[in-house]
């Protein structure tokens, strides 16, 4: 968790650990100021609403993420 959420881990390790299977570090990518927002495009459809969230809540996310959680299930995801 701790190379998903330092702003100094390598965009291709980033883009790796979006498909991580714990949603512990890919809430940690998402949280990431550096996460790279091909990840942020593939986290908003994310499984987990905690890694939704964090991507709603996150100012690089780029338009095709938060027109994904435009239409999310989970409210609290709209909120952003």
């Amino acid at each position: 968790m701790a190379i998903a959420c330092n702003p100094a881990t390598p965009a291709p390790v980033l883009l790796r650990l979006a498909e991580d299977e714990s949603a512990t570090v890919r809430q940690a990518l998402a949280d990431n100021p550096e996460a790279p927002p091909e990840a942020l495009g593939e986290l908003a459809t994310d499984d987990n609403s905690s890694v939704r969230l964090a991507v709603a809540r996150h100012l690089g996310s780029p338009g095709k993420a938060f027109a994904a959680l435009a239409n999310d299930q989970h409210q609290s995801c709209l909120l952003y």
